[in-house]
């Protein structure tokens, strides 16, 4: 492509489950639209649990088969050492969906990528986008790869760029944020047999996320404040002493254990925009609203409101005024219904009234 302006009535910023998912939909619905991502290929990343009610999902985005790879690991249950010291156990035998799924995240995003549909999608992977402006009629965008620069201009431009909300930011929307929780991300060698669950246990400092890789390997993410985090030269000793404050996982665990290189922290709180859409653009995933991982609305909630927000894309286009607003309805109140839960959730553990971490957690804030 020269660097001549090009139109699309939709340009998709992002090329994670969201902006995939948004892309699905408008191809469905015979929408023609360019979906760009900064990445040249899937990146591994921390394990993401399906649970077993997400699967209609998948059907309806016609990606279901992307679950059967044996790269996949399917896990039988969720074990949660909260508010008490044993695991209380929620089991899937008898859910009428099956096992849930432990993603292999790399995968799953590159096979996502296989199944756009090239007819209606038009992919710039490896491009940045330094420069994105609204205009009367939509919005102009400037996509970069190295030296190569491109034109574009649009109806409307979709914010699926995760938590960072990049889209939103050059439009001037800031997002608010409801806490400041943080992850600290790694994998760990062990010489267990360690049933496939997520496994999930607090601890003054905040709690663990435990889920198997592989026979071999766990992925381990353990939640704090980012106030409490390490300097990154003393993340590998700070995870040995919070593991030490565990009871469950480190039974689990036993003692051969080894935490592998290149612990990762990434923010894990909650926030949201004041409106996921505006007169030029639409926001979806982590764009929009970010969730807790003790939820485990993750993918799940990217794919959902990429689903809806598509088809609201979808609708704009053919001149159906309210269908923004009907997708801000819908993402928005299920956002508030999330956070009443999450508030409770949290409520829950009473054990450390006060640790930095657990103290007045959430009080403050409220959701409407």
């Amino acid at each position: 492509m020269n660097a001549k302006s090009t139109f699309f009535p939709v340009i998709i910023a992002g090329g994670g489950p969201a902006g995939m998912a948004t892309s699905l939909t408008l191809s469905a619905r015979g929408v023609p639209h360019a979906l760009i991502e900064a990445s040249d290929s899937a990146k591994p990343k921390p394990g993401e649990a399906i649970p077993p009610n997400a699967k209609p999902l998948f059907r309806q985005l016609g990606i279901d088969h992307l679950l059967e790879s044996e790269q996949h690991t399917p896990y039988y249950g969720n074990l949660s050492a909260w508010g008490q010291p044993d695991f209380a156990t929620r089991e899937f035998l008898e859910d009428r969906f099956g096992a849930g799924v432990l993603l292999d995240r790399a995968l799953f995003e590159q096979d996502l990528r296989t199944a756009l549909h090239p007819h209606f999608c038009q992919t710039f992977f490896g491009y940045k986008l330094p420069k994105v402006t609204a205009t009367p009629d939509g919005v102009e965008v400037q996509a970069e790869r190295g030296t190569h620069r491109l034109h574009l201009q649009c109806r409307y431009v979709v914010d699926a760029t995760g938590r960072k909300s990049s889209i939103c930011r050059h439009l001037g929307v800031q997002k608010q944020t409801l806490d400041q929780q943080f992850a600290l991300c790694c994998w760990v060698r062990h010489e267990r047999s360690i049933p496939r669950n997520i496994y999930i246990e607090s601890v003054p400092g905040g709690w663990w996320y435990a889920a198997p890789v592989a026979p071999d390997c766990l992925g381990l993410m353990f939640f704090t404040l980012k106030s409490l985090l390490p300097s990154p030269q003393l993340s590998e000793p700070f995870i040995q002493q919070q593991l030490r404050e565990t009871v469950q996982l480190r039974l689990l665990l036993g003692e051969e254990y080894t935490i592998l290189p290149n612990v990762k922290t990434v923010p894990a709180g909650s926030s949201h925009l004041p409106r996921a859409f505006g007169a030029q653009w639409l926001a979806v995933g982590d764009a929009a609203y970010t969730f807790d991982p003790i939820s485990s609305y993750g993918i799940t909630s990217a794919l959902a409101s990429g689903y809806y927000g598509g088809h609201a894309l979808a609708d704009a286009l053919a001149g159906k005024t309210d269908g923004f607003m009907a997708y801000h309805y819908i993402v928005s109140n299920a956002y508030a219904a999330y956070y009443q839960k999450l508030v409770h959730h949290y409520q829950q553990e009473t054990r450390w009234p006060e640790a930095a971490y657990w103290a007045g957690r959430f009080e403050a804030e409220v959701v409407t």
